[in-house]
């Protein structure tokens, strides 16, 4: 394992020392680090093991392409056109 592999790994196992949700692939899919207690059996597969990836989301104008942090942007800026609540599948 290098120097930038290991920082990956420590990072990764950091997220799961804090709580955060961090997943883990077997020859069968991705699942929960939580479901069984991670092995941390990095050797040369890094990819192993990630922080779970956290949906985007947004507001956004359905009239126009214009997307917005919050709804009250979303709001001010629409023109009176409706807004709808964005959230990414991951």
């Amino acid at each position: 394992m290098n120097r930038e592999e290991t920082k990956k790994a420590i990072e990764v196992m950091q997220a799961y020392v804090d709580g955060d949700d961090v997943e883990q692939q077997n020859g069968v899919g991705i699942y929960p680090a939580d479901q069984a207690p991670p092995h941390w059996a990095w050797g040369d597969n890094i990819a192993m093991y990630r922080i779970k990836p956290k949906p985007r989301e947004w507001w956004l104008n359905t009239t126009s392409s214009e997307c917005y942090v919050t709804k009250e942007c979303a709001e001010k800026f629409s023109g009176g056109r409706e807004v709808v609540w964005v959230r990414e599948v991951v």
